[in-house]
């Protein structure tokens, strides 16, 4: 597990290594084959009788409380050890590959961009700018340059999604396997989107007057979403950036800031965008070293 997530941070900064994808394939077919033991812990644990006062009783179990139960809450949608290990071995030349290629031509595509090539994230970044132009024409240039993967893009979608479609049988749904796994259930779920619709008459009444106060007639473009308001020049250097950040976080609790020091110190965060990373931003917890 922590070789295959430290291959994995490392390819989400350049998916073009070809020696780290090599390698992220041994890994996931090591793990694929644990798939037969994992259910059979499952198939087990279902027939230990009275196994919530066992846990109780012992420190040892106590302690791994959480996994048992969660464990046992899964075996009534378990299939047998021998279909369980096929699912997890196909998975490596089916979703999980199909994954990849989209990460991989994602964060490739170039954009042609005022008469150069520009990777899809620095484009992606001038929807900050406050030149109402730029916006829109690296709006439309983004939107260009998804028609040289659209057919592959769709591949891979479909390639991920029909397998969940597949494998998924064994639930009522796609959607109860994905609460399952987020450890949610359909009333937290509702109770998420119910604060959302709540809030959203707020939210669209703040669109309407940024679109008034850049000129529109109160309807947000799209590649106005993100356009900066107000009049001061907000514009740090890296070492500016990080000194604002660490200053706020220290302001509200000295943990948080030493944190936000072991992070910069330590080299967690990629911040430039650049051909070869994936989009967006994330962060990983590695249990097995306790970060």
């Amino acid at each position: 597990e922590k070789l295959g997530m430290y291959i994995n941070l490392a390819l989400a900064v350049d998916t073009t290594n070809s020696e780290l994808a090599k390698a992220l394939d041994t890994v996931e077919n090591i793990e694929s084959n644990t798939a037969y033991e994992n259910t059979m812990l499952i198939e087990f644990l279902k027939q230990v009788k009275d196994i919530d006062k066992l846990v109780e009783n012992s420190p040892v179990l106590k302690e791994h409380s959480f996994f048992i139960t969660e464990k046992v809450n899964m075996s009534s949608h378990t299939l047998s050890p021998q279909q369980e290990e096929i699912i997890a071995k196909m998975k490596t030349t089916g979703s999980n590959m199909w994954e990849k290629l989209w990460d991989q031509i994602s964060s490739t595509l170039e954009v042609d961009y005022n008469g150069k090539k520009e990777p899809l994230s620095v484009v992606r970044n001038l929807a900050y700018s406050d030149d109402p132009d730029v916006r829109k024409n690296a709006y439309k240039a983004e939107l260009e340059a998804y028609k040289k993967i659209d057919m592959s893009s769709a591949f891979c979608l479909n390639g991920i999604k029909g397998q969940v479609i597949t494998t998924s049988n064994n639930y009522s749904s796609p959607l109860e396997q994905t609460l399952a796994d987020s450890r949610i259930d359909s009333t937290i779920l509702n109770a998420m989107f119910s604060a959302i619709d709540k809030k959203l008459p707020a939210l669209r009444k703040y669109f309407i007057k940024k679109s008034q106060y850049l000129g529109g007639s109160g309807s947000l473009a799209f590649y106005d979403l993100f356009a900066p308001v107000g009049k001061e020049d907000l514009k740090y250097t890296l070492e500016e950036a990080k000194a604002f950040v660490l200053k706020c976080f220290y302001k509200f609790s000295k943990d948080l800031g030493d944190f936000a020091t072991y992070a910069f110190d330590n080299q967690w965060i990629d911040l430039m965008p650049k051909k070869g990373k994936v989009g967006g931003a994330f962060c990983e917890t590695i249990h097995s070293i306790k970060e």
